[in-house]
């Protein structure tokens, strides 16, 4: 990571000096201080690494439903009830101490390979109830949303639930990797991993800028249509991940999003009228990786809706990827980045 990170300051010294304008990248002491956390994870002992941990760790953290948790306490063994602080975990403990995955996490074998998953026995579903009571998860990390069925059964048994409500943005992701970082003791890997979700955003931006000024600049920012399609299409809101990272790249409110009642909603509705009278200059449509012939199929469909409208770019994303706020949200940017600035 710490090459990768390196590499991208690099990168952004290279455009300040050809003279590119609103140049990103780590400032300086947050640059040093992830290369000090990439030294000491890589040159120190296990007994070392541990003492760097309990050096490291907060005396204590809070949780969104403002629980205190106290971190002289030793949490060793994790139940994940959400994608969320799935992702986290496997990222930055070993597989032995997970007791369990959310359901259907093993499904996305483009982002969770089989290799690290398989080290995981069981499901975190109400069918194995009994099986998590018997693995002794000490801690559990739930969220709002999660069944107040398995909530109340965990709570039975003794089980610390660390709830995790907003994260849906780069910055509330970034903000629960550092806590479950804390929480598991291992502070040094998360920050580093902070760091390098941080500096890989800060790339994208850069890179999708210095392309951006290469064309002739507009008054109006880009039109995209951007829908997912279960039964009917539909469009994600300003309040999901990729309603931000959009927004982040300057796409300020997607087409079909105008005049939504709800201020909540997830997903909006688009009926094929709607796609018809719209003009979008990009169209990005969210799917399964593997699933060709569905994206043959759409792609086949929106042509067919936009017919008085021919030659509009459209491109793919991971579905899931553009669904996971975790730290591959910037796998999901990047499959934005993409979107929007492939040649076709």
């Amino acid at each position: 990571m710490s090459k990768l990170i390196t590499d991208w300051d690099h990168d952004a010294q290279i455009m300040e000096q050809y003279g590119y304008r609103t140049v990103k990248r780590l400032l300086r002491d947050d640059f040093l201080r992830c290369q000090l956390l990439a030294r000491q994870i890589n040159n120190s002992s296990k007994e070392e690494l541990d003492l760097l941990h309990d050096y490291y760790r907060l005396s204590s953290i809070q949780d969104d439903n403002g629980n205190i948790f106290d971190l002289s306490t030793s949490y060793k063994r994790f139940l994940p009830q959400t994608f969320v602080a799935a992702s986290f975990l496997l990222a930055l403990s070993e597989p032995e101490l997970i007791v369990a995955l959310p359901t259907g996490m093993r499904k996305q074998t483009s982002i969770y390979p089989v290799q690290a998953t398989h080290l995981i026995a069981l499901d975190a579903d109400r069918y194995n109830t009994e099986k998590l009571y018997n693995a002794r998860p000490d801690i559990a990390f739930v969220a709002d949303y999660s069944n107040p069925s398995t909530l109340e059964a965990l709570n039975k048994q003794g089980i610390p639930l660390f709830t995790l409500k907003h994260v849906n943005s780069p910055e509330e992701v970034q903000n629960a990797l550092l806590r479950i970082g804390h929480i598991i003791n291992r502070p040094i890997e998360a920050e580093l991993l902070n760091y390098f979700v941080e500096a890989a955003m800060l790339a994208i931006d850069n890179r999708f800028n210095m392309i951006s000024s290469t064309f002739p600049s507009t008054q109006q920012p880009p039109k995209v249509l951007f829908l997912k399609h279960h039964l009917t299409f539909s469009t994600p809101s300003s309040h999901t991940l990729t309603g931000k990272l959009l927004n982040r790249m300057g796409v300020k409110q997607l087409l079909g999003s105008a005049g939504n009642p709800s201020k909540h909603a997830w997903t909006l509705p688009i009926h094929h009228e709607h796609i018809r009278q719209m003009d979008p200059d990009y169209i990005i449509i969210a799917t399964s990786d593997k699933d060709d012939n569905k994206r043959r199929f759409l792609k086949k469909q929106i042509f067919q809706l936009l017919k008085e409208k021919p030659n509009k770019p459209i491109a793919f994303v991971n579905e899931a990827l553009q669904e996971n706020p975790s730290q591959y949200m910037v796998l999901a940017y990047y499959d934005l980045y993409t979107a929007l600035t492939r040649v076709n």
